[in-house]
């Protein structure tokens, strides 16, 4: 019995993807990683590279699924506001409310890895965060190409717990916001 609903489980899924392509992107992005413990907020800006890819799943004349990931990698040196190093690999399931290479809105849902750290202006400190993410977005045209907005949040599930010199322990919350443009390739 099992076989069989797996069976009839391949083949319906099988008619509601008509096509299966893959789309890239390369564009800049900024995170700020949220570092929140008992009396101290510290936060660690980092602008960078983004690289787009994605796995789209064409739903037909409804929304389409794609399966994204966006590798992020920035450093900054900046003797004023302070220095800042990050590194970001989210993997995401998106839904599509149109076509993946044309103008459209789409959301997501997934997992994201990151380390953030920094300096100066905007506080000093950072660490790894880890968790879920949730992101929404869309692409448009300029100048005949498409262009890509998203904007993403991680909940860091890691938290850390450290103890000060009065054997007080704290909880270090953490929170990844990113904000990225990105141009699609071979459209």
């Amino acid at each position: 019995m099992k076989k069989l609903l797996i069976v009839v489980g391949i083949i319906l899924m099988g008619n509601t993807a008509k096509a299966q392509d893959y789309y890239h992107g390369l564009g800049g992005q900024i995170n700020y990683g949220l570092f929140v413990s008992q009396g101290s907020t510290i936060g660690a800006y980092v602008p960078g590279f983004v690289y787009k890819a994605t796995l789209g799943f064409d739903g037909g004349r409804g929304p389409s699924f794609g399966l994204s990931a966006y590798p992020f990698a920035g450093l900054s040196f900046n003797t004023a506001a302070g220095s800042s190093l990050g590194a970001e690999l989210p993997i995401v399931g998106e839904v599509h409310f149109r076509e993946f290479d044309d103008r459209d809105f789409f959301i997501g849902a997934g997992f994201s890895a990151s380390f953030t750290a920094g300096d100066g202006d905007f506080g000093g400190g950072g660490g790894s965060i880890l968790g879920p993410q949730l992101s929404l977005g869309g692409q448009f045209e300029a100048a005949g190409r498409l262009l890509g907005l998203r904007f993403a949040y991680t909940y860091g599930v890691n938290r850390n717990k450290t103890t000060d010199l009065l054997g007080v322990e704290s909880l270090t919350k953490k929170s990844l916001f990113s904000l990225g443009a990105y141009y699609l390739f071979g459209q």
